[in-house]
This record gives structure tokens, sequence and C-alpha cells, in this order.
């Protein structure tokens, strides 16, 4: 076990763990007791777990600022009104003391530090509980990994991904300087942890992540590397055998009642069931009287509700004193994180990509068609339907279902490295301002080491 030689401040602040109402410990990096002195048991380590999953929740990460800096610099957003941070992401000019941007590292990074501590402490755990510890920390440290190289690196490209640089990789919880590592070792590593996850985890668990969570994420990590056989392999292996539904209505997703899609997702909190998620909630809500602060682009707007027939149209969009409004949020209690709708928009255009199982790909698309838009719908697949006719329907329903949920960006970087002509309000897809600086905390602490990415924009 690693010895800790920093130490830490215990803020035992009334913190809810995403599983449940019970109070648990969180450790900051700021001075004060020795981490040793608090943990000292295996329960001390499942109370971390709790708070990784507790942070994953939080407004600054999936509670709503990682969806809303995702979608402020893509393509489906009105600028006109926005002001401050939020005008600085959608104009690509974020700078290094923006405070948003600050707490989006700050708290992504928190899931990997408290993962670190559950592996560099896991000599404490029983025999019995060792590996569930170890697969939850390696599910966490991976998913917040992911995060953070989308967000702060260019995206993979195959020939160059050995060159690129890509984000820190903190692989124990003691408090050092650190580089920057190549986008290829940060995917290479996800990976490892998500397959070591998947050999941990339990095959089902009322709260947490399970071998298929892991699964899942490895489908949508592949993914965006454009490795499609294995976002096929991994995707399949979740929906052919996990034993997941498929919502029947298109408003179940956020709702009170559960989605019946979540492979691994954040429920509310016990106590006050619309006690998280708010930011999400928030920044696009059509529920009070005045106007949210994100807003639809004419021009999405216009594409998205163009088919009369869309039952999203009515669920989804509405407009008011000339703005248009994604009101997909406003009843959200839960978050699904990795989900149905997006795996199989996964196995489908994966499956076209490599022209094979098109069989599967088609029942896939057909059946969030029907859903959308009806049994009788003229968008329906045929059974000889072409390998370009199917990627060309998982393409323009992604961009639908997923609408808001933080994925545009990404699939459109991932369409820019696969080498396709993409440009995103007109630039190009890996332009500077596509990413954000490193918070002015974390450069200045591991300086001269850790490089900031280049500034100035998409010029």
């Amino acid at each position: 076990m690693n010895k800790i030689k920093f130490y830490f401040l215990i803020a035992f602040a009334a913190i809810v763990s995403v599983s449940s109402c019970k109070k648990t410990i969180s450790l900051d990096e700021v001075g004060g007791i020795p981490v040793d002195s608090v943990i000292r048991t295996e329960a001390d380590l499942n109370g971390l777990v709790k708070s990784g999953y507790f942070a994953f929740a939080a407004d600054d990460y999936y509670g709503g600022a990682f969806q809303v800096y995702s979608e402020l610099p893509a393509d489906h957003l009105d600028g006109v009104t926005l002001g401050g941070n939020y005008l600085s992401a959608f104009s690509r000019s974020v700078n290094i003391f923006n405070g948003d941007n600050a707490s989006l590292y700050g708290q992504i990074s928190k899931p990997i530090y408290q993962a670190n501590l559950v592996l560099d402490y896991i000599g404490l755990a029983s025999a019995a509980g060792k590996n569930e510890l170890m697969g939850q920390a390696k599910f966490m440290r991976a998913l917040a990994t992911f995060d953070l190289v989308r967000l702060y690196a260019q995206p993979y490209v195959a020939a160059t991904a050995a060159t690129t640089p890509g984000v820190p990789l903190r692989l124990n919880s003691e408090r050092q300087k650190v580089v920057r590592k190549s986008v290829a070792e940060v995917y290479a590593q996800i990976i490892a942890d998500l397959k070591s996850a998947d050999t941990l985890l339990s095959l089902s668990n009322s709260v947490y992540a399970t071998k298929w969570s892991a699964r899942a994420a490895l489908a949508k990590v592949y993914f965006q590397m454009n490795d499609f056989t294995n976002a096929y392999l991994y995707s399949n292996m979740v929906l052919a055998n996990g034993g997941f539904g498929f919502d029947a209505t298109i408003t179940q997703r956020f709702s009170s009642g559960r989605s019946s899609e979540t492979v691994f997702g954040l429920i509310p909190e016990t106590a006050n069931p619309r006690g998280r998620f708010g930011r999400l909630r928030d920044n696009f809500s059509t529920l009070g009287a005045g106007l949210p602060a994100l807003r639809l682009d004419n021009a999405f707007y216009t594409r998205a509700t163009a088919n009369a027939t869309d039952k999203r149209n009515a669920a989804w969009y509405t407009s008011r004193n000339g703005s248009y409004l994604l009101s997909k949020f406003d009843t959200a209690y839960t978050l699904p994180v990795l989900y149905t709708t997006e795996l199989k928009l996964i196995r489908a255009e994966a499956a076209a990509e490599s022209n094979t199982n098109l069989p599967v790909a088609i029942a896939d698309m057909n059946q969030i068609i029907t859903r959308a838009y009806g049994a009788a719908s003229g968008l329906i697949l045929p059974a000889n339907a072409t390998a370009a006719l199917i990627k060309d329907a998982a393409r323009r329903e992604r961009e639908l279902e997923l609408v808001g949920e933080g994925n545009w960006l990404q699939e459109l970087k991932r369409r820019g490295a696969k080498g396709e002509a993409i440009t995103i309000r007109g630039a190009v897809y890996n332009c500077p301002g596509l990413i954000f600086p490193f918070p002015s905390n974390e450069i200045i602490y591991s300086a001269p080491g850790l490089i900031q990415n280049p500034t100035g924009g998409c010029n």
C-alpha cells in the first residue's frame, strides 16, 4: 500500500451518496488530518466508493456542467443572449481563469482520486469484498478519465494518437506533479481499467456499476475511437445478454419512474427526489415564466421538428417569445449515463461501418424509428437496407435522441477524426477552441511539466 505523503481535510458535511441516504466522508486535497487516520477498515473503502459516485452526480459534473459545457461549443445552441463563462465556452475562448472550467475539471477529477484511494488501501478489504471494491474503483476511474480526455484533449486518431497530447493519468492518490500522457496512452488505460472492472464486478448490483456497465462503457469508448469491431462486440454483448429493456415512451428516460434502459445511471436523493441534476434542469427549463439560459439554435430546432409525426416534437421542444427551447429535462429525476438507446445506435452504426450483421442493425434502428415516428413511418428501414442507409439513419437519430446530453460535440469530433470533412459552426473539428484549457491551479502546481492546450479559439 502506498503511503500518502499529503494530508487531507475531512469534510463531514451532509454528503449523500448516489446510492442511499447514508452520510459519508469526503476527502479533499487541502491540508488537515492524515488520511491514514481515516481509512482504516473495509467500511471506509465502501464510503469512498459512495463518495465517488456522489461526485459523479454533483452539479459540476453529470448533474449539469458536463452536459452544458459539452453543448456550448457545439452547434445546437443559440449564443445571442449568453454572457460570462457560458459565452466564452460558446465562442470557444475559455481561458485558464474561467471558474466554471476549473470547477468542471476539479469535479471530474474527484472520482479518480476517490478510486485511487480505494485501490491504494485495498489491502484493508476482506477476501469477499476485495474484487467488488477494486471493480467499482476501476470503473469510476475509467469513466471520469474518459470524460477528461474528451474535453481536454484532441480526439483519438489512430495514426497520430501516440504523439497527440492527452491528459494527466493519475493512477495513485499521492499528490504529485504530473505530465500529460498521449491520447493513445490515456485510451489504453481507460480500456485496461474497464476490462479489469468487467472481470471484477458482479453481474447485478441494485446501486452501483456492474459487468454490464463496464461493457457498455467499453462499447462507447471503442466507438469514440472508431474501432467498430470492438464497439459492436461490446454493445452487442450488453444488448443481447444483459436483459435491459427498451422504453416504450420517449419521456421515460429521465422520469421519476426510472428507465428500464439504464445500464449505468444516477438516481435521485431519497429525501429530496429533485435535489439532484438541478443544473441540467435549470439551464434548459421551460417550466418558469421566463426563458432559460440555454436556448436552441433556430436551424437545429427547425431540423429537429421538421417531421410532424415525430413524437419527440411535443415531448421535448417548445417555443416562446421567439426563442426555441428544449423541455427534455424539465422533469429529470434520474440520469441514465449508459443506456439501451445509445447502445443500439452504437451497435447499428458499428455494424454498418464494418458491413456486418446488418439485420441486427436494421432491427435496432427500426425499433428507435418506430417509437419516435410510429410503425407506419416512411423512415422504417427495409429488410435489405444497405450499410450506407443504416449509417445515415443511425446518425440522424443519434442527433435527435441524444440532444442536450453532451454527446453531439464528441460525435462530430469522432467523425472528423475518422477523416470526414467536419466543421462545427464554421470551425474545423480539431481547432484549439473546441477543447478546454487546463485550469490555472493545475498548471501552476505541475509547472513546468504540464503543457497547456493551445489558445486562440477557432479562427
